[in-house]
C-alpha cells in the first residue's frame, strides 16, 4: 500500500477529483445510435454537517455557491479494426474557500478537455488499448486572495494538464500499462511557493491480475476482485526537479511504488 507521507503534486486542475466526495450531483445523459453520447447536469455541496457525519473534511477545497454545471460530448466509431471515442468535457463552478464567506468573493474556475481513446480486442479474447486526455483551467482565486491579504495579482492562473498511455489485457486477467503526465501553468509565489510553478511531469507503469475477468468468478459476473503494483516516477514535481521545496528536497523523492486491491459488485 501506499504510504501516508507519500506526496502529490499540488496542482491539478479541479475537475481531477477536486470536488470528489464533497459534491452531490444530477444529470442527464443520452446515448444516440451507438455513436454519440450526450451528457448535462450540475453539482452542489451537501451541508457541512452532512459531510462531517460522512467522515469528510467540509472545508476542502469549500463549498459550492449556487450550482456548478458540467457537460460532455463524445462521439464513437469504428477504427483500424478497434472503436475509437473522442469528447469533450466542460465545468464550471464558483467555491467560498474553506465555506469561508467574510471575504465577499468566490474562486471562480472554468475547466474544458478533451480526451480520446482506442480499443481493439484480439480473436483471443486479449486487447490492446490507448488513452489521451487534455484539461485546460482557468481560475480566478480572488476569495482566497482576499482572505490571505494577497495582492491581486495572484488571483488570476492557467493550468494545462496531459495524460496518456498505452496498454494490454490478456483475456481481461492480466493487464500491463505504460503512462505519462504532465501539468503546466502560470507563476504563482503565493499559490506554488517557493518554486512559485505548478509544473510536475513523470511516467508510471503498472501490472495487474483480475482473476475473474472472464466472468467466471464464483460469485457471478457481478462480483469481481483486482490486485496489482503500479510504479510511479517524478522528472518534475510542484515546479521543480530539485529543492522544489526550499529544503533541498528532489522530484525524485517523491517515487512511489503502490501495491493496491479493489473489489467491484
Amino acid at each position: 500500500m501506499r504510504s501516508a507521507a507519500t506526496a502529490t503534486p499540488g496542482a491539478a486542475p479541479l475537475i481531477d477529483g477536486g470536488l470528489a466526495q464533497n459534491t452531490l450531483g444530477l444529470s442527464a445523459y443520452s446515448w444516440i445510435g451507438h455513436k454519440l453520447y450526450l451528457e448535462a447536469g450540475a453539482y452542489s455541496s451537501p451541508a457541512a454537517g452532512t459531510l462531517n457525519w460522512l467522515g469528510v473534511d467540509p472545508t476542502d477545497p469549500g463549498d459550492i455557491h449556487g450550482l456548478a454545471p458540467y457537460g460532455r460530448i463524445a462521439f464513437q466509431h469504428d477504427l483500424g479494426g478497434g472503436t475509437f471515442e473522442v469528447g469533450a468535457f466542460a465545468i464550471k463552478a464558483a467555491l467560498n474557500p474553506g465555506r469561508d464567506r467574510s471575504s465577499g468573493r468566490t474562486d471562480h474556475y472554468s475547466d474544458v478537455g478533451l480526451d480520446a481513446s482506442w480499443q481493439k480486442q484480439a480473436a483471443s479474447g486479449s486487447t490492446i488499448f490507448a488513452n489521451a486526455r487534455y484539461v485546460h483551467e482557468s481560475s480566478n482565486l480572488e476569495a482566497s486572495c482576499l482572505l490571505a491579504e494577497e495582492v491581486p495579482d495572484c488571483a488570476r492562473t492557467r493550468l494545462n494538464e496531459v495524460r496518456g498511455d498505452i496498454g494490454y489485457s490478456w483475456k481481461g486477467k492480466i493487464g500491463a500499462t505504460l503512462g505519462a503526465f504532465s501539468t503546466n501553468g502560470t507563476s504563482n509565489d503565493f499559490l506554488y511557493a517557493p518554486a512559485g510553478r505548478p509544473n510536475s511531469n513523470g511516467a508510471l507503469a503498472q501490472l495487474d491480475y483480475t482473476p475473474w475477468g472472464a466472468s467466471d468468478g464464483p460469485f457471478g459476473p457481478l462480483v469481481n476482485l483486482r490486485v496489482g503494483v503500479q510504479y510511479t516516477v517524478y522528472g518534475q514535481f510542484s515546479g521543480a526537479r530539485h529543492n522544489y521545496d526550499g529544503l533541498g528536497a528532489s522530484a525524485s523523492g517523491n517515487n512511489a511504488l503502490r501495491v493496491f486491491t479493489w473489489l467491484a459488485f
